[in-house]
């Protein structure tokens, strides 16, 4: 709601331009009409496709509730071993994020579990604890490497690290957290653009990183 205000401040005949990673149909109408821009105006749209990443497709074995299907991100050989540096696992059940960090941090040894390296976060939590969850895994080197989320907390207004590890103001979903090499979807995204969004989150150091989608049965049906 700030963009109409920017606007105004501007001089008449100013040039300005609008860039976006991704931009839903919905947000771009409303961009357009609080900037007051003009239907002849230029439009350039560019792939989306990021040379670093790896993309992978494998179907959720037995059902969702079985999180044996995550054993990989966390084989028995300790903190130390993890086969990602940090990653992200995206799932539309709150109850489902903090059972999936629990069961991963279960996998882990006992003086390891005291350190819960992998937190879950929705949007019915408090954004002093979201700000301290993701402050945490932001910082290189920091203690929390891997979060469950739902994509609903991305409506939640909290603080950042960007790539010089600045504070700022931003969604969920805009985070800019380095060194994470992993991003797993636990069931495929409504949309192709809430896709790439949350795919987004992972590779921002330019490294490899991988994103894999665990798909339900039904993705399967006719195939």
């Amino acid at each position: 709601s700030a963009l109409d205000g920017f606007r105004i401040r501007l001089p008449a005949g100013v040039p300005f331009a609008l860039f976006s990673a991704t931009l839903p149909p919905s947000i771009r109408t409303k961009v357009i009409e609080l900037l007051l821009m003009k239907e002849d105006m230029t439009t350039i749209e560019l792939p989306i496709d990021r040379p670093n990443f790896t993309y992978g497709v494998l179907p959720i074995e037995d059902n969702k509730s079985n999180f044996k299907n995550l054993d990989f991100l966390v084989p028995p050989y300790g903190l130390g071993n993890l086969p990602f540096n940090k990653f992200i696992v995206w799932m539309e059940n709150r109850d489902g994020t903090d059972r999936i960090a629990r069961y991963l941090n279960e996998r882990l040894s006992e003086s390891e579990q005291q350190q819960e390296p992998f937190r879950h976060i929705h949007s019915n939590m408090s954004q002093d604890y979201i700000q301290l969850v993701l402050g945490e895994f932001c910082e290189p080197g920091g203690e929390i490497r891997g979060r469950i989320a739902t994509g609903a907390v991305s409506n939640v207004r909290i603080k950042y690290c960007d790539r010089k590890f600045q504070v700022r103001f931003d969604i969920l979903q805009g985070i800019n957290s380095p060194d994470v090499d992993a991003i797993i979807f636990y069931g495929v995204t409504e949309t192709i653009v809430d896709f790439e969004q949350k795919a987004g989150r992972g590779g921002r150091d330019g490294r490899p990183c991988f994103i894999l989608t665990l798909a339900e049965d039904w993705v399967y049906a006719g195939y």
